[in-house]
């Protein structure tokens, strides 16, 4: 009886890690599927989760460590064996909340760390509760990487504890990320925010004014960058920033405020 073809998921925001280890994995007889950043992840295993998961850290819309949560959090997925692939030293890899695999493979040239990452698949699922540690002998990691993790850490740290709500969508209008305060005014779970369009997030009533704003933002239009809606009850001011160019943003931030006890008319 022919054996089962394992399935990965290799997830990096890199293309040529994408190609190179795609093709790497495939002529090891895996069956490989890939992609580019955490919320294409999390759409792809949601529809057919992998056997495997090999995993980037340091990532756009949804990073490694948070993706890891959300499979934490679905009995479905929390046994999903992931094996962490990054340019990041191995200590700060295990410092970072959330973040879990039972390996550890450190990236490099590819005929170097080509075989730690296979060795790293043929063990996975048979791991002890220990994390492995693979290809970090004379590993020097990128700079570059662990400073933007510090930046991430820094506005993470922000989001959890400002006030006003904030949502984070992506240049096709998806959510990519809801904080605290975001996931209470709307009256829905950060997870059941992601990926939504971000129109859909709000009540029926105010869905057409948001898609609206956001396609005029688009056209790069100046007449007005926020509206008033209710939520759950609530009056909300929902401003937008796009971040970058206003005809490409690479984000467009969302800021909501309640605006429950103050004047109407100065809504």
């Amino acid at each position: 009886m022919k054996a089962r073809v394992m399935r990965i998921l290799l997830v990096d925001n890199d293309r040529f890690i994408l190609e190179a280890v795609g093709e790497l994995l495939r002529e090891a007889g895996y069956a490989v599927e890939t992609a580019a950043d955490g919320l294409e992840a999390l759409e792809q295993i949601a529809a057919a989760p992998p056997d495997i998961l090999v995993l980037d850290v340091v990532m756009p819309k949804i990073d490694g460590a948070r993706l890891c949560r959300y499979l934490e959090d679905d009995p479905r997925l929390a046994r999903m064996p992931v094996i962490v692939f990054s340019s990041l030293a191995a200590p700060d890899l295990l410092a970072l909340p959330g973040l879990r695999g039972e390996a550890f493979v450190a990236k490099g040239p590819l005929p170097v760390v080509g075989p730690s990452l296979l060795q790293a698949l043929a063990k996975a699922g048979q791991g002890n509760g220990e994390p492995q540690v693979y290809g970090y002998e004379g590993f020097r990691p990128r700079q570059v990487v662990a400073e933007l993790l510090h930046l991430k850490q820094q506005q993470d740290l922000l989001l959890q504890h400002i006030r006003d709500g904030v949502l984070l969508a992506d240049g096709a209008g998806r959510v990519t990320e809801a904080n605290p305060a975001a996931v209470r005014l709307l009256g829905a779970s950060e997870r059941s925010l992601l990926g939504r369009p971000v129109h859909e997030v709000f009540e029926p009533a105010h869905r057409g004014a948001v898609r609206r704003l956001w396609d005029a933002l688009l056209r790069g239009s100046e007449s007005t960058d926020c509206l008033t809606v209710h939520q759950e009850g609530r009056p909300l001011r929902v401003r937008f920033s796009p971040v970058g160019s206003r005809t490409v943003p690479a984000t467009i931030v969302l800021i909501l405020t309640d605006l429950t006890g103050t004047d109407p008319l100065s809504w």
